[in-house]
């Protein structure tokens, strides 16, 4: 109830009326909206629907840092990632503010895993994620950027995407048999094969409602100077001839993006109407002797499906799939990714289209947009710079579909998925992989991607009478490096009176899932998915400036290092080691309890301490225990403050169990306390001064036990009523 009154205000007392001269504004107020957002950006029109911005990121504010634990909306990994067979490693220091704009960079520095020195990375990227920070569902989001590197120079991958927040990108653990799902549907018995039943982890046949992390994507940009040879493909008998027109409309030259919503289950890869890769989808002879066409028909590029634009009133009539300012092709290349969660073969479903780019989106900033709704009557809306890329209408998704497999058995239906309902978060990252953009390597090539090594960019081989380099596009891009992905903005608009705010919605919860899975999600090597927002920390010295113009540097005793006198202190409002972030979301609730950290709060109770020496299960057996036994007013309000649906509930293990031993220390006057100092699976009591009267009592009745075994009973009786705290000041608890 907590969490929902809190939502209800960030959506409904989210701004305030301005008057000048007789004129009338309404201005933005949420936590997630940057200041610096123009007053005239706050408002926009969609689709003949209202929308106002609930979420801004102006990235102006100078030398800003994204490293875990720097920034309240935005964690910045370290890690190397492998779902992608990827050749770069994500390094949190690769992500800053430059000049207005936020910098992903990319560089072909090396890097060995300390725990593993056979695990070397050539690249470090960086990616960004607002995960189960900031959330969303539905919206129109749009981003300003620069693509990075070279148009003509392959190699890169930058990224712009969304996913669910049940599944953590990168953490391969948190997204087996939870990504892509958007399904919420139990199929019968005979169904069952249709939709590789057993895939889904929270299916609606077990727990009542099916639940997953659907992505979105709005940018994965190829770079580089191929063209795809469809018309090779029909000559060497891979894909079956295809109409001229057609071919014009599926001709994909690099560069260019891809944008897709990406859905599970897909359709089976041993059914008959899953496409072939490469190939776009073709008509295939069904089991009862039929002619049918693969895959989702009303995707397929025929001349009609091509437009400028859908208005409002055509939804759901036109169909206008595609649009026509630039050479736009559905994406054949990938009808959905294949993947062996637990060992299961599960395909999902791609709905993808690529939009051809020019050198201009690599060399200025460009306005790349989705507009998504969710519900029946939703869908998928993708544009650049306000021009039509590709639709993706609700009935697409949901339509049930045909599957008929080549061993002629188990034919049944596909059911259909859903425009997502999950609260999505935002991702921004750069990624170097062999199965995006980078040519294939010849047998008698060294297929190596180090680009310091020479042997790696260069593979002479003869062509006519000339050689050529083979490898010569490694080599542009490794002389290329560093390259930046550069972003100007991004904005996040919802309808109004239709704002969904929020990464646990009472409709779609995943906090308590995150919370009883957490090692899925968290990093190697930390001890929780993310740290607490530091609000300052960096080593400074009075006249250095590292502070910025919201914090100040306080003076320590000793000094922090050599060269500086002490560390950043944050303003209120504001955030991170050099205080150059806004506070926002559970930053701005979390503060009160990390003043100074859990060791050197002045006000922190003295009997209770060493919290920061713990595991996280102690401390966690440590909240149960102090729990069990709350019977004050403002021990059990803080209890309820750390459980499910608490205030408290998403703040970090040791703010919640330095929460929780404050409020009962501090309302006992230190008579109780858990501490780690006592803490053996029992709480004990502190005894104060005044029990020593009791003590002189207590001791010549135990003498008298031993003298009288047969009043031992008696005496065992009273003893456990002094336990329980019949007697004395405080109470002792004991298992």
């Amino acid at each position: 109830h907590i969490r929902g009154a809190r939502m209800a205000m960030v959506a409904t007392a989210s701004g305030l009326l301005l008057m000048w001269g007789g004129a009338v504004a309404w201005i933005n107020n949420t936590e997630f909206i940057d200041p610096d957002t123009p007053l005239d950006k706050h408002f926009i029109t969609r689709m003949g629907k209202k929308y106002r911005l609930i979420y801004s990121d102006e990235f102006e504010v100078e030398g800003r840092t994204f490293r875990n634990g720097d920034d309240p909306l935005w964690t910045g990994l370290d890690m190397p990632v492998f779902s992608n067979f990827q050749y770069n490693y994500y390094n949190g220091s690769m992500a800053y503010t430059e000049g207005g704009k936020l910098i992903l960079e990319t560089n072909n520095e090396d890097w060995v895993a300390p725990y593993d020195p056979e695990l070397v990375r050539h690249y470090q990227t960086q990616m960004l994620q607002t995960w189960n920070k900031f959330c969303f569902t539905e919206g129109f989001i749009q981003i300003s950027a620069q693509m990075p590197g070279r148009h003509e120079v392959g190699g890169l991958w930058p990224g712009f995407w969304m996913m669910g927040n049940m599944g953590r990108a990168a953490f391969k653990e948190s997204t087996d048999n939870i990504w892509p799902f958007n399904y919420n549907a139990c199929p019968a018995a005979e169904d069952r094969r249709a939709h590789q039943y057993g895939a889904q982890a929270i299916s609606k046949c077990d727990t009542g409602q099916g639940r997953g992390a659907p992505e979105i994507d709005i940018i994965e940009t190829m770079p580089g100077n191929y063209a795809y040879d469809y018309r090779g493909k029909i000559a060497r008998g891979i894909c079956k001839p295809q109409p001229e027109q057609i071919l014009k409309r599926i001709q994909t030259t690099q560069p260019f993006v891809c944008t897709s919503l990406q859905a599970g289950p897909g359709q089976p890869k041993d059914a008959l109407e899953r496409p072939l890769l490469g190939c776009i989808p073709e008509e295939y002879t069904a089991l009862d002797g039929s002619t049918r066409k693969q895959y989702y028909e009303e995707l397929f590029p025929h001349e009609d499906r091509y437009g400028a634009d859908i208005t409002e009133g055509e939804i759901g009539t036109s169909p206008v799939i595609y649009g026509n300012f630039t050479e736009i092709a559905i994406n054949y290349e990938f009808w959905g990714d294949e993947y062996y969660p637990g060992g299961q073969n599960m395909h999902t479903d791609a709905f993808s289209a690529c939009t051809m780019l020019w050198d201009t989106h690599f060399e200025t900033q460009h306005l790349w947009q989705c507009q998504w709704v969710a519900g029946s009557d939703g869908f998928m809306k993708f544009t650049l710079d306000d021009q039509l890329q590709f639709f993706v209408p609700a009935k697409s998704v949901e339509m049930e579909r045909p599957i008929s497999f080549h061993d002629g058995k188990d034919s049944g239906t596909l059911y259909g998925r859903e425009i997502p309902q999950e609260p999505h978060y935002l991702i921004l990252n750069t990624d170097l992989a062999p199965r995006w953009g980078w040519s294939s390597c010849p047998g008698h090539c060294d297929c190596c991607v180090d680009c310091k090594r020479s042997e790696c960019t260069t593979c002479m081989m003869e062509q006519g009478d000339r050689m050529i380099n083979n490898r010569q596009w490694l080599a542009e891009m490794c002389q290329m490096l560093p390259a930046k992905y550069e972003v100007e903005h991004i904005r996040v608009y919802q309808e109004v009176g239709k704002e969904r705010i929020g990464c646990d919605p009472e409709s779609h919860p995943t906090a308590e899932f995150i919370h009883e899975h957490r090692t899925r999600y968290t990093p190697r090597g930390e001890e929780e998915p993310f740290r607490p927002v530091s609000y300052g920390g960096e080593p400074c010295t009075q006249e250095g400036g590292e502070c910025g113009d919201h914090g100040r540097c306080r003076t320590l005793s000793p000094p922090p290092t050599v060269n500086h006198t002490g560390v950043c202190i944050c303003d209120q409002g504001w955030v991170g080691p050099r205080c150059r972030a806004h506070t926002a979301g559970w930053a701005s609730v979390c503060r009160q309890l990390s003043d100074d950290d859990l060791r050197g709060d002045p006000r922190a109770p003295v009997r209770c301490t060493a919290l920061d020496e713990d595991r996280i299960d102690d401390l966690e057996r440590l909240i149960e225990l102090q729990c069990e036994i709350a019977n004050h007013t403002a021990a059990f309000k803080a209890c309820l403050d750390v459980w499910p649906g608490g205030r408290y509930r998403q703040c970090s293990i040791r703010q919640r169990a330095n929460h929780v031993l404050r409020a009962w220390e501090a309302e006992t006057h230190g008579v109780e306390c858990c501490s780690t100092l006592a803490y053996a699976n029992y709480c004990r009591r502190m005894v104060p001064e005044s029990d020593w009267l009791w003590a002189l009592v207590l001791i010549p009745t135990c003498w008298m036990c031993v003298l009288a075994p047969l009043t031992r009973p008696t005496i065992r009786g009273q003893l456990r009523a002094y336990g329980r705290g019949a007697v004395g000041a405080g109470r002792r608890w004991a298992r």
